[in-house]
């Protein structure tokens, strides 16, 4: 009996300690498109783009926020993700670039299925995370076919690199942005001066 007592005296104070313990709130991120000037002289008849789903390597496929901490180690933040899929959030800024860059009637949006592409986008990530000094650096492959299969327009290995405002996630968000729109306006010109 005086077992038992020992034990819940023990036992409240912990439960009680618990409830008041403080949790780190989940902050979640997006990526937000980032105006841009239409290209001058883009060809009237230039074929209309589909936008793929970017494709992301494995370890960015989760929903925390993934910091490069050197070749070969990364860090996965615990209370700081992305409010969406990562992939889908860079197709969505990526093709909003476009269609500022070239007309929004010459891009199609992954999953949009209103308009008939001549042309298709493919899009994949190698890297996309900060680094512990202030930059962001995103490395991308990115082809373009015609319906017919041909190339029209294609980059390997193309690497972006923002430096972020400073070392929180909202400004690493910010500057993953900034390097998505910069691929999306490369892009842009690389496929408007294709030849067709």
């Amino acid at each position: 009996m005086h077992a038992a007592r020992f034990f819940l005296l023990c036992l409240c104070p912990a439960l009680l300690l618990g409830g008041c313990a403080t949790r780190v709130p989940v902050r979640n991120y997006t990526l937000a498109s980032v105006l841009c000037q239409p290209l001058e002289d883009v060809p009237a008849s230039l074929p209309v783009l589909q936008v793929a789903p970017v494709v992301l390597p494995d370890y960015l496929q989760r929903g925390s926020i993934v910091t490069r901490l050197d070749a070969n180690r990364v860090k996965v933040a615990s209370n700081d993700q992305w409010a969406g899929d990562l992939g889908d959030g860079i197709s969505r800024v990526l093709a909003n670039t476009l269609g500022d860059c070239l007309g929004a009637t010459k891009v199609v949006r992954p999953g949009e299925r209103a308009r008939v592409a001549t042309a298709m986008l493919d899009t994949s990530v190698n890297r996309c995370e900060p680094w512990p000094d202030g930059r962001v650096e995103l490395v991308v492959n990115w082809v373009i076919h015609a319906a017919n299969g041909t190339v029209l327009a294609s980059q390997s290995n193309k690497t972006y690199r923002v430096r972020a405002a400073d070392l929180s996630y909202d400004a690493y968000a910010q500057a993953i942005s900034k390097a998505v729109t910069a691929l999306g306006k490369d892009i842009a010109v690389a496929y408007s001066a294709a030849p067709r």
